[in-house]
Parts: structure tokens; C-alpha cells; sequence
């Protein structure tokens, strides 16, 4: 089965386009932001890791104290890094895991992931598929959804890919700057493309 890696900035609509192809198209989507939450909570050599690194960050009752990590990670990149580097492998092998499960009609599944390039994981998948959006309408997306604020979405920001980079590196690309119902055509032409591709051959 040919596995594609979704991605893009905060914003960017990556998580409204999974969606699509899942309510539209019956689509099995792998949800790498998750499942990454996730083995953060509940994976023993992850939680392990993570105070002997940073210290404290889970209360009396084992949850992770989410606000105080994000505190500390997005404060700086050799931070970030450590902790990308404790949690992005355990995240692979679950895909892996995931996609060998996998039983569906369709040709094709997607893995949604933030990071998909700085974390190496577009190397476990066919192909990419960047969505992209221009920086003053992400802001305003965010600003809608949830309590950030201008200066906390920039901090996020400057530690993710610009649109040029994912131009660079994306094997599609999806620009979401419009409306709904002009997200939703797009959509079906790349379900219709991605229904005709074939799995790559290993690099040599």
C-alpha cells in the first residue's frame, strides 16, 4: 500500500485536509501528533527519558504537564531536540506497526505529521504532501481556534518549515488559502492522483 506523509505549519489546514480524505474518501489516516502525545503519557522509557531530561513534568497523578514541557521545548531548539529525539523514533515504530494492521479497500493511507521532514519520518513513507497557507492567514486561524496569542504562534512558527522550504522538499503541494468548498475540490483531485501512484522503489 502506498503511504503518503501530510504535513505543514500550524494553520495550514493539515489536520481539515486528513479529514476530508477520511469523511470523503473512507481514507485511513495514521495521526503522528497523537500517537506522539500519547507515548509521551503513557510509554514508560518515553516518560523516563523525558524527567531525566527536563526534570518534573508530570503531576501526582502520572499526567504530563504539557504546558510546562511545551514552556521549555519551544524556548529553545536544543531542547526541542532532545526531546524530538526521545519521542520521533517510538513514533516510527508505531507507524510501521500501524500500516502493517492496515485493512482497507483503498489504495492508499496517510500519515499526518507536524514534523515529517525535521523529524526524519518522510523517509517511512512514499511520498509527501505539503499544505501551505500565507503566514497572515495561519495567525488568523489560530487566533480563532484556541487562546494563542500573536507573539506564542510566532515563537511556534519560527521552530517549522516556511512555505518555500516545503516547496522544496513536498512531492505535492496543496495551497489552502481559500475557501471550504475550494479546499474540497482540491482534495478530490489529489484522492484522484494519489489513487493512480505506485510505491517507490528503495534508493540504492
Amino acid at each position: 500500500m502506498i503511504s503518503i506523509g501530510i504535513t505543514g505549519g500550524i494553520g495550514s489546514g493539515k489536520t481539515t485536509v486528513s479529514k476530508l480524505f477520511q469523511q470523503q474518501y473512507h481514507i485511513s489516516v495514521f495521526d503522528a501528533d497523537s500517537v506522539a502525545k500519547k507515548l509521551a503519557q503513557q510509554n514508560s522509557s518515553a516518560k523516563k527519558e523525558i524527567e531525566k531530561n527536563f526534570g518534573s513534568m508530570y503531576d501526582k497523578n502520572g499526567i504530563l504537564l504539557h504546558k510546562k514541557l511545551a514552556e521549555i521545548v519551544f524556548s529553545s531548539s536544543d531542547q526541542l531536540e532532545i526531546l524530538n529525539s526521545i519521542i520521533h523514533p517510538l513514533v516510527f515504530k508505531e507507524f510501521l506497526q500501524w500500516k502493517s494492521r492496515l485493512q482497507t479497500q483503498a489504495s492508499y493511507c496517510l500519515a499526518e505529521a507536524a514534523l515529517l521532514f525535521e523529524s526524519g519520518m518522510d523517509n517511512f513513507v512514499d511520498y509527501s504532501f505539503s499544505i501551505i497557507a500565507d503566514e497572515a492567514i495561519r495567525i488568523s486561524r489560530i487566533i480563532h481556534r484556541d487562546t494563542s496569542s500573536p507573539d506564542e504562534i510566532a515563537r511556534r512558527m519560527q521552530y517549522q518549515l516556511s512555505n518555500d522550504e516545503h516547496k522544496k522538499l513536498a512531492d505535492f503541494i496543496l495551497e489552502n488559502n481559500g475557501t471550504p468548498e475550494e479546499l474540497t475540490r482540491k482534495v478530490l483531485f489529489y484522492h484522484t492522483l494519489f489513487s493512480t501512484l505506485k510505491e517507490r522503489e528503495a534508493e540504492q
